[in-house]
């Protein structure tokens, strides 16, 4: 950028082949128009408009109950917030659809998971599930009396499993969802500690349904 302070030139805005003239404080200044612009609804600035929209808008399904609870803990620097939209953003395609639902993050935190987390459809029908686990109360952090969380995603249908009583020590639990599904059940399973001052990673456990 340069600046022109003579007299003589006068004052000049504008502009000229690939210069733009203009003035600022009194003073005249130059500089050179991008050789190329970048459209702001280009196909790949709308993809991401969409991924950023549809991570925002999970966010903000379970804001004060989920996530900024559990993120606010490990955000440093910045808010729980925008931790969860740096983390989730890209796990979401163009269309605002869950793209990579194995890395999507419901929660995280230092609290082990319990190892050996399975789940499959109980004899209750489509909308029972039953999850086991084994036990890791030894581990560090980890007690017997860390308390099951779950999130369900299945398409548009999304449901946070409240009063769950299910403790790390009991190594199952049987879930009701309260919706009937018709595609892959998306379980996220986490724990969490009896004050609820810590948290585990979640962890992605699909369920397949049979639609026969």
């Amino acid at each position: 950028m340069a600046k022109n302070i003579n007299a003589l030139w006068g004052a000049i805005s504008g502009k000229i082949g690939n210069l733009v003239w203009y003035i600022r404080h009194g003073i005249q200044y130059i500089r050179i128009k991008p050789a190329k612009y970048h459209d702001k609804k280009s196909p790949e600035q709308l993809a991401q408009r969409k991924r950023m929209a549809a991570c925002q808008a999970l966010y903000h399904t379970y804001k004060d109950t989920i996530f900024r609870p559990i993120w606010n803990k490990k955000a440093v620097g910045k808010s729980g917030y925008n931790l969860f939209l740096h983390f989730n953003t890209m796990m979401f395609d163009g269309k605002g659809n869950i793209a990579d639902y194995d890395n999507l993050k419901i929660a995280i935190g230092d609290l082990p998971l319990p190892t050996n987390i399975t789940a499959s459809i109980t004899d209750e029908g489509k909308s029972g599930i039953g999850i086991n686990w084994t036990d890791n109360s030894d581990e560090c952090l980890a007690s017997p009396t860390d308390i099951l969380r779950i999130v369900v995603i299945c398409r548009k249908n999304r449901a946070k499993l409240d009063k769950l009583l299910a403790q790390r020590q009991d190594e199952q639990a049987i879930i009701q969802l309260p919706f009937i599904p018709d595609d892959t059940v998306h379980l996220y399973v986490f724990f969490q500690n009896i004050d609820k001052s810590a948290y585990s990673d979640s962890i992605h456990v699909p369920v397949e349904i049979s639609l026969s």
